[in-house]
């Protein structure tokens, strides 16, 4: 119970709209790895809907917690268009020699089904390597 209204919490707290000068999703993107969309939202069991029950997904996975120091979830509409939306998800801290944290992003577009995930990106902060500290769109070693 008390994690569900965390939950709404992160979620409604963290909705943004952006007016800063906006950056060509090329240039973004080109700092992630990209992700198949099928897998991730698979993974997730994510379909087309309300924006905050996908985010209710990435944050209620069932994964173990185990290791995990925090996650953060944040909702943008880089644009200020209603009609496009940015979910950046990261979990910190993870159980995992190579991997210390991940951070992904989905960019989302709005239909007359509900939202659906059309791109996703991963960048991973190393636990260890040349510079474990930075985040990379490589694999970590």
């Amino acid at each position: 119970m008390f994690r569900q209204a965390l939950l709404l919490a992160v979620v409604v707290a963290s909705q943004t709209a952006s007016s800063a000068i906006a950056i060509p999703r090329s240039t973004l993107r080109s700092q992630y790895r990209d992700v198949e969309v099928s897998t991730f939202t698979q993974r997730y069991d994510i379909v087309a809907g309300n924006l905050h029950d996908i985010a209710a997904q990435l944050l209620e996975t069932g994964d173990s917690l185990e290791g995990r120091q925090r996650e953060t979830l944040e909702i943008e509409y880089p644009s200020g268009d209603r009609d496009y939306a940015v979910i950046e998800y990261t979990q910190i801290g993870l159980a995992d020699d190579s991997v210390g944290s991940i951070h992904h992003r989905l960019e989302l577009q709005s239909s007359p089904s509900g939202w659906i995930v059309e791109w996703v990106g991963a960048r991973y902060q190393c636990a260890r390597g040349d510079n474990p500290n930075a985040w990379t769109n490589e694999l970590c070693p």
